[in-house]
């Protein structure tokens, strides 16, 4: 169940936001059902996604070399999705390079959003079990429910770190050595700054913890020939306090990324009310329902119970007699087989096509004198 409610979950965000930067669904579908058998019994869902080369993972640990104008055109674009999220009062809960996904032409797109959740989300309803541990905020380490998306934003300056080191800046090996790490880093934590803590083991810990200094960021390593904006920026986002943390629209602003300056910065038509499927209080039967309406959405009536009993008693009968039906069929059923004879980029079909300003003349571009980011 909880599984299940956490694919419906990601489905329907996946269908709602709609950035050039997030991943979008081309399909959706279940395992062929078997005949007599109802439509709702099945156990595994296929989503299919744009396709995309690798992700920033693979691309941070290789020996492609990432310039300064490739961190700025991923940084653009990581918080042009962060902030189209924030619109949409979406927290993405799991930002990390694995679910950040590009290409060669250093496009990026950000993928995963099963632990996503609403920004008014209650206490209840919101858990500090999230985040990769080296990409957790302070507030996530210290326990705190009643965070915002500037977990997000903490997660997103871990990354940019990475992208500027080669390495992970804060790579603890438990939630206690990891507040260490940030401490050693960024300092101890001032009173104000512990104002948003709970009672805990992490924060007894925190208190009684030797008072470390701030270090100068060209003393982290691998940051030592860091451009000065790239370090400014980064200083914004990995602050102790989410009250001080930079949000992800003013980091579009900021100096750093002059060159996107005049793009344009999308946000969300209206907002997302993703806690309305925790809501529900689904049984088995009404989530598989609720499943089967969004493949219904991409695949028509293909699995209903009426046009597998048809096709069951077609394939029954004698071949030289429904030769006529048979060309009907396939011509009418091409809708549903589209998604295999045609590739995503030619598909015109308004629920397979991406929105109008995601076409190519409207994307921005990475600098015409970048190299490509994954060499063939």
């Amino acid at each position: 169940m909880i599984d299940g409610k956490r694919i419906l979950r990601e489905v329907k965000l996946l269908r709602f936001l709609k950035h050039k930067n997030i991943s979008h669904i081309i399909d959706l579908m279940r395992p062929a059902p078997i005949p007599g058998q109802s439509r709702i019994q099945f156990d595994d869902v296929y989503i299919v996604l744009d396709r995309m080369d690798t992700d920033l993972n693979r691309v941070i640990y290789s020996d492609q070399l990432l310039s300064d104008l490739h961190i700025q055109f991923l940084m653009f674009q990581l918080l042009s999705a962060v902030h189209y999220c924030e619109t949409a009062n979406v927290i993405h809960r799991d930002l990390k390079p694995s679910n950040i996904l590009v290409n060669a032409k250093c496009e990026l797109r950000v993928c995963d959003f099963g632990l996503a959740r609403g920004m008014q989300a209650s206490s209840d309803e919101l858990t500090t079990y999230v985040v990769t541990r080296w990409y957790r905020a302070p507030e996530l380490i210290l326990a705190c429910y009643n965070y915002s998306s500037a977990i997000d934003m903490w997660s997103v300056g871990c990354i940019f770190a990475e992208l500027l080191s080669r390495k992970p800046i804060f790579a603890g090996e438990d939630f206690l050595h990891q507040l260490k790490l940030i401490c050693e880093v960024i300092g101890s934590p001032s009173h104000e700054d512990l104002a948003f803590m709970n009672e805990g083991s992490a924060n007894r810990y925190l208190r009684d913890m030797e008072f470390m200094p701030r270090k100068e960021w060209r003393d982290v390593p691998g940051l030592k020939d860091a451009p000065e904006k790239a370090l400014d920026l980064l200083n914004s986002m990995l602050t102790f306090s989410p009250r001080k943390r930079i949000s992800a629209l003013n980091a579009l602003k900021h100096p750093y990324l002059a060159t996107y300056h005049k793009q344009p910065i999308k946000s969300a038509p209206v907002q997302f009310d993703i806690e309305a499927i925790e809501r529900m209080n689904l049984t088995r039967k009404q989530l598989r329902e609720a499943i089967m309406e969004e493949i219904r959405f991409f695949r028509g009536d293909c699995y209903d119970e009426q046009r597998q009993q048809s096709a069951a008693s077609a394939s029954s009968t004698p071949a030289k007699k429904t030769r006529g039906k048979e060309e009907s069929a396939s011509s009418t059923g091409s809708k549903y087989t589209r998604h295999k004879e045609e590739s995503a980029s030619s598909v015109t079909s308004a629920k397979y096509s991406r929105p109008k300003e995601e076409s190519a003349s409207s994307v921005t571009s990475a600098p015409s004198d970048t190299t490509a980011l994954i060499e063939s």
